[in-house]
């Protein structure tokens, strides 16, 4: 740049340190909008989880239900059971 005014120099840079500046300021906000996005997606994941296990335990309980029960599985009828 030896051959460039003083002043023109001093653009250069200046433009050069703006530029430095909106990409980093770019790059964390991508940073921060990717962590939210797995925080949302850890949130998602933990609700299907908790779902899923209660489900389970739902189903757990009318199992016990049944083998607790004072009539035999044969005398269940399930069509009726099933067909609602």
């Amino acid at each position: 740049m030896a051959d460039v005014s003083p002043w023109l120099q001093t653009v250069i840079g200046g433009v050069m340190t703006l530029a430095g500046g909106a990409l980093t300021h770019w790059m964390t906000l991508r940073r921060e909008r990717d962590a939210r996005r797995h925080e949302a997606d850890d949130r998602r994941n933990r609700q299907r989880a908790d779902f899923q296990i209660n489900t389970l335990r739902e189903l757990q309980d009318a199992l016990c239900r049944i083998m607790k029960s004072v009539y035999s599985l044969a005398d269940v009828d399930y069509h009726d059971t099933i067909s609602g």
